[in-house]
């Protein structure tokens, strides 16, 4: 879904971009019009064209209708004049009452995005993860096991204080993409903040979310990135797992276990995934990623 989003948001900034640079100038050279249609996306040529055919039907039929029923043919010129000459003010202000229109609805939509999506890693962000992941706890039905994901990357520190921070940010979206790949599409998948991402999913049982977690440590073990120096860097993460049921736990309290189990991977050694499968604090570690 985010995905989808994303492409919106790219087509968004073509379309406020271009708009803002040519609006007023096609508006005032009244003989580039039709170049300024071209121009436009399909849901504006669609509107300007239906416009343009209702306007000139009455422009058109209405006093030719009116000369027929009664009248003289000084009496259409006068109709036809008194009805295209406030055509003829009206309409380059209704082009730009309309560019302004849809300028601002694009403009919102692509604030709204922009506000939900982190942009190192072009993923949705913590306060998206937060709204979307209350959303999935409250849905369905209250039987249904969810599973919290927190991944931390061992050491980022580090790697920003040796290689910069254009190297760390990306490690951050690599680390991100090695993330996803692993992810169903529908799993909630979120940057949480600094080096952590954090997931929210459904899961039959705690094999099946014990098992997400060792697939993304193995994934990010696999990275190798090369810099311009020759060196390479192997990322690693600790990554942490609880299990809740919707209703019963809120985001922030299976946020707290997650949080806790990767902090005892952290402990363990890191480069590792350590599963809390019950809320009274007893941890079951599964298989480390190496």
């Amino acid at each position: 879904m985010f995905a989808k989003r994303r492409e919106t948001t790219n087509a968004v900034d073509d379309a406020v971009h271009s708009e803002h640079s040519g609006a007023v100038l096609y508006l005032l050279r009244c003989g580039y019009i039709s170049n300024w249609m071209l121009r436009q996306g399909p849901r504006k040529m669609l509107f300007i064209i239906i416009a343009t055919a209702v306007v000139s039907s009455l422009a058109i039929v209405v006093p030719v209708a009116l000369w027929m029923w009664q009248g003289t043919f000084r009496d259409m010129v006068v109709i036809t004049l008194a009805v295209a000459v406030p055509i003829a003010i009206a309409w380059p202000i209704g082009l730009f009452v309309t560019d302004l229109a849809f300028a601002l609805d694009d403009a919102w939509r692509r604030a709204e995005v922009e506000a939900h999506t982190d942009w190192t890693t072009r993923l949705p962000n913590r306060r998206h993860f937060f709204e979307r992941g209350s959303e999935l706890l409250e849905s369905d039905s209250a039987s249904v096991k969810m599973a919290a994901v927190l991944v931390d990357i061992d050491d980022f520190k580090s790697i920003n204080d040796r290689h910069g921070h254009l190297v760390g940010d990306r490690v951050l979206f690599e680390v991100a993409q090695a993330c996803r790949s692993v992810l169903r599409a529908d799993v909630l998948f979120a940057r949480f903040g600094g080096e952590e991402f954090a997931v929210l999913m459904a899961v039959e049982d705690a094999r099946q979310a014990h098992a997400v977690g060792e697939r993304i440590c193995k994934k990010v073990t696999g990275l190798a990135l090369k810099l311009h120096n020759g060196e390479v860097v192997r990322p690693t993460v600790s990554v942490g797992v609880a299990l809740g049921m919707r209703v019963a736990d809120s985001i922030d309290i299976m946020l707290g276990r997650a949080d806790a189990a990767m902090y005892a991977a952290k402990r363990a050694g890191k480069n590792r995934a350590i599963a809390l499968d019950e809320p009274d604090g007893d941890y079951g570690r599964f298989n480390e990623a190496v």
